[in-house]
């Protein structure tokens, strides 16, 4: 069991300071965001991503990736941005194999109306993750499926999501996202248990129960003992992000990691 350092806490900053300062907190696991400047057109430019290859390997760290999640659905109701999200999602996991990452997020889509149809968007949705699927059985990269969404943009329920995976192959499996189930009314233990069989990452970050703010660990509502009592009770090996908002002062980063250690005696 790692932890890992999400830079959401640096979006924006460009990738090679976001990883020294990082690296300076203590972290050597970091899951980066392919978002902002330094990753724009990182699949198109081979010179670019020639370039971010050799950057993110100059350092000594372990890495996930966070596939593009801004301006990203896979289940939109237009064909053009559908198309695009899942060749955003097919390009990061072909870097993500390149790079050897233990893991690649995926979002897999919203309903930004109830004037829309979720079961045409659920069906979306599948066919995307269905191909993404067989790409990463391919490349051997785990791909993890966040659960995304709330106040009426979430996609599915949570008996949908627990069994969304159903009939796909071994390199898909579950990041849970402990801020978005809270903001959703799912029990956060019930869920370790259900989808432990599947789960490759958590991310973590607190909350009031009203809006998705990612703030420290301890400074929410989420019951943080509990909870990481039944993840250390996980029969496989998951990795442990810390999801925190950007503008977060830093060393609250560093208090998180050691709340984890203590918790977990890891």
């Amino acid at each position: 069991m790692q932890i890992y350092c999400s830079d959401l806490c640096l979006l924006g900053g460009r990738l090679d300071d976001n990883i020294q300062q990082l690296l300076s907190l203590g972290f050597s696991h970091l899951e980066l965001m392919m978002e902002g400047a330094s990753w724009d057109g990182f699949w198109e430019n081979e010179q670019k991503r020639k370039s971010l290859l050799s950057l993110i390997r100059s350092y000594p760290i372990t890495c996930s990736l966070h596939s593009p999640c801004w301006d990203i659905n896979m289940s939109s109701e237009s064909g053009h941005i559908r198309d695009a999200s899942l060749q955003s999602a097919l390009a990061s996991l072909e870097f993500a194999a390149e790079l050897g990452c233990t893991h690649l997020v995926i979002h897999p889509g919203f309903c930004q109306t109830r004037r829309f149809d979720r079961a045409t968007a659920q069906r979306r949705a599948y066919s995307a993750l269905e191909t993404i699927c067989q790409r990463a059985e391919a490349t051997g990269v785990r791909v993890a499926v966040e659960n995304v969404g709330h106040h009426g943009t979430c996609l599915y329920s949570y008996e949908e999501f627990i069994h969304l995976l159903d009939g796909l192959g071994p390199h898909v499996g579950y990041l849970l996202d402990v801020g978005h189930a809270i903001l959703n009314g799912w029990n956060l233990t019930t869920a370790v248990q259900d989808m432990a069989g599947r789960l490759f990452a958590f991310h973590l970050h607190d909350n009031d129960g009203v809006t998705d703010s990612h703030l420290p660990l301890g400074k929410g509502i989420i019951p943080w003992e509990a909870l990481l009592r039944e993840i250390g009770r996980l029969p496989q090996s998951v990795n442990l992000v810390l999801e925190y908002n950007y503008d977060t002062p830093l060393e609250h980063l560093r208090e998180g990691k050691h709340m984890l250690q203590a918790l977990l005696s890891l």
